[in-house]
C-alpha cells in the first residue's frame, strides 16, 4: 500500500488536483472518496468527471438521490459517479451495477464506508479532512501501483506550474510504440507538448554484461532528446524548442510543431512532401556534425556510433522474434549460424559507409509538415532521442521505405533521384554508385530489424495492430535484395522465410 498527502488551500486547488488525477485514470479504476459533509468530495468528483470527459461545460449534478449516474460514451470514455450516502442496505450496491461500470470505465464512489465490505480493496482511496473553512487535506492511498500512477500525473502538474505559470489544461496526446507518454498542454492561445519519459529500468543482460538498449544505443532517459533537439536547432533545422526539462524525473516541456503530416487522410504518401523530406536529408548530410553536445548543465552528451554491435543486435531481432515466436518457422541451427555470418560481414562493411547524423526513425509518424518558405522550415523533426552517428543512407532508407505506409517503387525512385540531385550538386566527391549499394544495404538492415520489432510488439507487448505492417516490410525486403552484392542474403531469405 502507498500513501501520499496533499494540502489544498482553496476550491481551485481541489479542481486542479482532480484535473491532474483524471489524466492518470484508466478503464477499470475504482476511486473512493471519503470525508464528512462539505469536505470537497463532490467538488472533486465534478472536476474529475469534466476533465476525464474533456469538457468543463459538462453538467455533473450530485448523485445523492439517484445514487449512480453514468457519463460519457465509447469515444470519450465512461465514468460512473456513485453516492452511497442514502443506501439502506449494502447489498444495494449490486443493483447499482458496480462490476459492469468498472468493465466499461472509471468509477467514483462517495461514502464508500456504507458498503465497505462489498467494495474491492484494489482501489484508490481519497480521504478528505477539513482543516478550516477553506483548507482541506487529502490523503491518497491504496494499491501501490495505482498510487504511483496517479502521483506521477500530479508530479507533472507541479512541473508545469513551476515552468509555465498560468491557467493551463492538459490532455493525452497520441503515443508511439515506446514507453514514453505525451500530453498536449494549452495555456491561453499557446499549445505545448509534455514528454513523460522516466528513466527506463535496466532490462536483462544479454551479451557482454550489457542490455539490449545499451548495445543498440537506445535512449533510456530524456537527456539525449534535449541534446539532439538543441543540436538540430543550432544547425538550422526544425526541431522543437525545449522550454523546460527535468532530467532526473524524465520530464520535458517542448514546442508543439503542429499536426501537419506527409501522408493524406487515407494514410497514403503525399509525394511532394516525401520528396521534400528526402531533400532535407540531402542538406543534413552536408553538415559537419559533432561527436558530442554540451548540455545546459555543463555535461557533454556523447552521440553514440552505429557500430557493428548495434547493427547486429538489431537484425538479430528477426531470428529472436520473427522466426522463433511469430512465424513458427522450422529453422535449423545451421540457418541461424549462416544468418549471423552473413550479417557479421554486412555490419563490418557498413562501418566504411558515408557517415552523418542518423535520426533513426525518419518516417511519416515523426515528420511534421509545416508551411514555410524554406525547406528546413517545412520539415519538422521529432522522435530523434535514439540518434547516432552512422551511415547517411539509413535515414534515406527509413523515409523512402516508410514502414507505416506503402511507398511505391516509383515514389521511392523519385525520392532517391531528388536526393542524389541535391548531393551531386553540392558535393563533387559524392558518388551515386557508392550510395546505391549503401542504400540497398541499409534498407535491407532496417527491413530485417523491423520484421523482428513488429513481431516482438505483437507477441511480447500485446500490440497486434503491428501485424498488418509486416507484409509491406517483407515486400520492401524483397525489393532491396535485388542488388547483386546482397545475393547471399537473398538466397537465405528465399529459403528460410519464404520471401
Amino acid at each position: 500500500m502507498g500513501e501520499v498527502i496533499y494540502k489544498l488551500n482553496n476550491e481551485n486547488e481541489t479542481r486542479n488536483l482532480a484535473a491532474d488525477m483524471a489524466l492518470a485514470a484508466r478503464k477499470g479504476d475504482l476511486i473512493t472518496l471519503s470525508g464528512e459533509l462539505g469536505a470537497g468530495k463532490t467538488l472533486f468528483a465534478r472536476a474529475f468527471i469534466q476533465n476525464y470527459l474533456g469538457s468543463m461545460e459538462f453538467e455533473v449534478p450530485s448523485p445523492t438521490y439517484v445514487m449512480a449516474i453514468e457519463y460519457g460514451d465509447d469515444s470519450a470514455g465512461h465514468v460512473t459517479h456513485m453516492d452511497l450516502y442514502r443506501i439502506s442496505n449494502p447489498t444495494e450496491l449490486d443493483e447499482l451495477g458496480l462490476d459492469n461500470a468498472l468493465e466499461s470505465g472509471v468509477v467514483l464512489i462517495e461514502w464508500p464506508q456504507r458498503a465497505a465490505n462489498l467494495i474491492s480493496s484494489d482501489r484508490l482511496e481519497l480521504t478528505f479532512d477539513i482543516q478550516n473553512e477553506t483548507v482541506r487535506e487529502v490523503t491518497v492511498s491504496g494499491a501501490a501501483n495505482m498510487v504511483a500512477r496517479y502521483q506521477r500525473s500530479l508530479e507533472i502538474g507541479d512541473f508545469l506550474q513551476k515552468n509555465w505559470a498560468g491557467d493551463f489544461t492538459r490532455k493525452p496526446f497520441a503515443a508511439d510504440a515506446s514507453a514514453r507518454n505525451y500530453e498536449l498542454v494549452v495555456n491561453g492561445n499557446e499549445t505545448r507538448i509534455l514528454m513523460d519519459a522516466p528513466k527506463a529500468a535496466d532490462g536483462p543482460v544479454i551479451k557482454n554484461g550489457q542490455t539490449y538498449s545499451q548495445i543498440a544505443h537506445l535512449a533510456e532517459e530524456v537527456r539525449p532528446f534535449v541534446a539532439i533537439a538543441n543540436l538540430l536547432r543550432g544547425k538550422g533545422f526544425c526541431a522543437p524548442q525545449i522550454y523546460a526539462s527535468d532530467y532526473d524525473n524524465g520530464l520535458v516541456l517542448l514546442e508543439h510543431l503542429g499536426e501537419g503530416k506527409i501522408t493524406d487522410k487515407n494514410n497514403q504518401p503525399i509525394a511532394q512532401r516525401y520528396i521534400d523530406s528526402g531533400m532535407l536529408l540531402a542538406q543534413m548530410h552536408q553538415v559537419d556534425w559533432p561527436a558530442s553536445v554540451v548540455m545546459d548543465d555543463g555535461e557533454a552528451f556523447q552521440i553514440p556510433g552505429f557500430d557493428e554491435q548495434a547493427m547486429m543486435i538489431e537484425v538479430q531481432l528477426l531470428s529472436d522474434w520473427y522466426l522463433q515466436d511469430f512465424n513458427d518457422l522450422n529453422v535449423a541451427d545451421d540457418d541461424i549460424h549462416e544468418f549471423n555470418r552473413i550479417w557479421s560481414d554486412y555490419c563490418r562493411r557498413a562501418q566504411d559507409f558515408e557517415q552523418s547524423i542518423v535520426l533513426r526513425d525518419y518516417h511519416s509518424p515523426n515528420i511534421i509538415w509545416r508551411e514555410s518558405e524554406t525547406l528546413a522550415g517545412r520539415v519538422g523533426l521529432i522522435d530523434f532521442q535514439d540518434a547516432m552517428t552512422g551511415p547517411a543512407a539509413y535515414d534515406v532508407a527509413s523515409l523512402a521505405q516508410d514502414a507505416r505506409v506503402v511507398v511505391t517503387p516509383e515514389l521511392e525512385a523519385e525520392i532517391i533521384a531528388k536526393y542524389l540531385e541535391v548531393r551531386l550538386k553540392q558535393d563533387v566527391e559524392f558518388s551515386a554508385e557508392k550510395f546505391e549499394f549503401e542504400y540497398a544495404m541499409m534498407t535491407t538492415q532496417r527491413a530485417t530489424k523491423l520484421l523482428g520489432i513488429f513481431a516482438r510488439l505483437c507477441k511480447r507487448d500485446g500490440k497486434p495492430q503491428y501485424r498488418k505492417l509486416i507484409p509491406a516490410v517483407r515486400n520492401y525486403l524483397k525489393r532491396n535484395l535485388q542488388h547483386p552484392q546482397l545475393s547471399e542474403y537473398r538466397e537465405w531469405c528465399e529459403r528460410v522465410i519464404k520471401l
